[in-house]
C-alpha cells in the first residue's frame, strides 16, 4: 500500500484495488487501536487519536480528485461522530457536508451584515403575578432560511469558534436596548462557557455597561452548569468580580447536567433556572415534582431565587407555585417577542400580568 502525508495532520493511505470492503474495514480498525496506543517522548506520555474516512472505486468515483473529496466527506463525517472511528463514503454524507459548509459561510458574514436579533421573554414574580425582567433570546434572520432558533446554529458558531463573538454581541446588545426600559426592569442573557472562562469576561461586561450607563443591578448572566468543570478558582474569580459590579449570575437549566449540591454552596449564584424538562410532568409527573421541589427548598436554605423555565399551562404554573418556586418564565404568558415589541409587552404585562390562554402553541 501507500501511504502519504496530504497536509497538516491529515494522511492517506492507497490500498490495492481489489481490497475488499471487509479488509479495508479491518485495515482501518487496525490503525486507530495502534494509533491510540500511547507513546512516551521525552518522558511525557502522549494520547494520539485516528479518525478515518474511506472511498472505494469504482463506487464512489474513478477519477483521484473524486476519490480523495468522497474520502474527505467520509472522514469529516467520522470526526462528527465523535472520532476513534471510521466510516464509508455514502452520497448522503455529500449532501449533509455541503448544507454544514454553507451554514459556516454564512454564519461568518452573519454578524457583519447585522442579521442576529434578540427576541425577549418575560419573567413573572409568582408571589404577585408581575413581571420582574426580560429574557434575551438569539435569533439569526437567515436571508433564505428565515428566522433561526439557537440550536439551529449554536453549535456551529461554537465549532468554528464564533460562539465568543457573538456572545459579545448579545451582550452589548441586551444592555443598550435595556436601557430603553423602566429602570425596574432587568435584563438576562446567556453566556457559553467558553466566553465566561475567559479571564477578559467581567472586564468585558463592565465595558458593555458602562458603554449604555446601565446600572450592573439591572443585568444577570446566565451560565450552564459545565462552567462548573472548568478551573475553579477562575470561575470563582469572574463569579465575584460579575457581583461586585451589581451583576447577578443564575446557573441554567439545572437538574439537567453536572453540577452537584454542594457546587450551589462553593459558588455564588443568585438564581437557580430549573429546566423544562422538570417542569413538563406529562411523564414521571410525581418525581419531576419532588426534584422541582427540592431545587426550591435548596434554594431557599441558601439564598438563592428559582425560576421555573417553560411553563406553558394553568396546571404547570400551578405545581411550581405549590413547590415554593419564587418565579417563572414560559408560553404561558408570553412568546419571545423582538425588541420592537417589548415596550407594548412592557404596556401590557406592568401591572398584573395576564396569561395568554392558549396552550394550543408552543413556545418560540
Amino acid at each position: 500500500d501507500i501511504l502519504a502525508r496530504l497536509g497538516g495532520d491529515e494522511f492517506g493511505i492507497v490500498v490495492d484495488r481489489s481490497c475488499e470492503k471487509s479488509v479495508a474495514s479491518a485495515l482501518a480498525q487496525q490503525m486507530i487501536e495502534i494509533i491510540q496506543r500511547p507513546c512516551l517522548i521525552d518522558g511525557e506520555v502522549i494520547h494520539v487519536g485516528a479518525s478515518i474516512g474511506i472511498a472505494s472505486a469504482p463506487a464512489h468515483g474513478m477519477v483521484r480528485a473524486d476519490l480523495l473529496k468522497n474520502a474527505d466527506i467520509a472522514l469529516y463525517h467520522s470526526k462528527a461522530a465523535g472520532r476513534g472511528v471510521f466510516h464509508f463514503f455514502k452520497p448522503a454524507m455529500a449532501e449533509k457536508i455541503l448544507r454544514r459548509r454553507a451554514l459556516e459561510k454564512d454564519l461568518r458574514k452573519a454578524l457583519l451584515l447585522r442579521q442576529f436579533e434578540l427576541y425577549y421573554q418575560p419573567q413573572i414574580d409568582v408571589a404577585n403575578q408581575k413581571m420582574i425582567g426580560l429574557e434575551g433570546l438569539l435569533r439569526w434572520r437567515h436571508p433564505q432560511r428565515g428566522l433561526m432558533l439557537p440550536g439551529e446554529f449554536l453549535a456551529t458558531a461554537e465549532e468554528i469558534h464564533l460562539s465568543v463573538p457573538i456572545g459579545e454581541w448579545v451582550l452589548r446588545t441586551a444592555c443598550g436596548e435595556a436601557k430603553l426600559w423602566p429602570g425596574s426592569v432587568t435584563v438576562a442573557v446567556n453566556i457559553s462557557s467558553v466566553q465566561f472562562e475567559m479571564k477578559t469576561f467581567a472586564a468585558l461586561v463592565g465595558k458593555a455597561l458602562a458603554s449604555v450607563q446601565l446600572p450592573g443591578d439591572r443585568l444577570e448572566i446566565e451560565v450552564s452548569e459545565d462552567i462548573l468543570l472548568g478551573d475553579a478558582e477562575t470561575v470563582r474569580g469572574t463569579l465575584n468580580d460579575l457581583r461586585a459590579m451589581g451583576v447577578r449570575v443564575a446557573i441554567d437549566r439545572f437538574g439537567t447536567g453536572i453540577a452537584s449540591l454542594s457546587q450551589l454552596v462553593n459558588f455564588p449564584f443568585d438564581k437557580i433556572k430549573i429546566d423544562r424538562s422538570l417542569v413538563d410532568v406529562r411523564n414521571d409527573g410525581a418525581k419531576h415534582r419532588a426534584i422541582v421541589r427540592a431545587i426550591c427548598a435548596l434554594g431557599r436554605g441558601l439564598g438563592i431565587s428559582t425560576l421555573a423555565e417553560g411553563v406553558e399551562t394553568p396546571e404547570q404554573l400551578a405545581d411550581v407555585q405549590s413547590e415554593g418556586c419564587d418565579s417563572i418564565q414560559g408560553f404561558y404568558y408570553s412568546e419571545a417577542v423582538p425588541a420592537s415589541k417589548v415596550m407594548d409587552l412592557l404596556s401590557n404585562l406592568s401591572a398584573v400580568a395576564r396569561p395568554r390562554h392558549d396552550p394550543s402553541k408552543r413556545p418560540a
